[in-house]
């Protein structure tokens, strides 16, 4: 397995847990509980993709999990492959970001999680 295919196998799985983890909290961002949700609500999440015509997997990974959660609509946002970290956090800051997104270059970990 080349570097490439390993990185994109690891972004895809990266995003995969921090999707799951994020559709199943119970807790608020003050750490109290919140009430209970319908489990059969409709709902819309927003996940981060770049170039998708070339990066298949982030369609392939939000297919799957509409797959397993048929409640739950995934709508991609795509970035440039290029200026992804730059585009991202302006959104960030403009509190349009998505929902959900890969981190896909560490050396921005601290950045976001700030």
């Amino acid at each position: 397995m080349n570097k490439n295919t390993l990185f994109k196998a690891a972004a895809v799985a990266g995003a995969a847990v921090m999707m799951l983890s994020g559709c199943g909290s119970s807790n608020n961002a003050s750490g109290g509980k919140t009430e209970a949700l319908d489990e059969n609500a409709k709902v819309e999440i927003s996940f981060a993709g770049w170039s998708l015509d070339t990066t298949p997997e982030f369609q392939t990974l939000a297919d799957g999990f509409m797959k397993d959660h048929p409640n739950i609509t995934v709508n991609i946002k795509q970035y440039s492959a290029d200026d992804y970290d730059k585009q991202l956090t302006s959104d960030i800051s403009g509190k349009s970001q998505p929902d959900v997104f890969p981190i896909k270059n560490l050396q921005k970990y601290y950045t976001y999680a700030a």
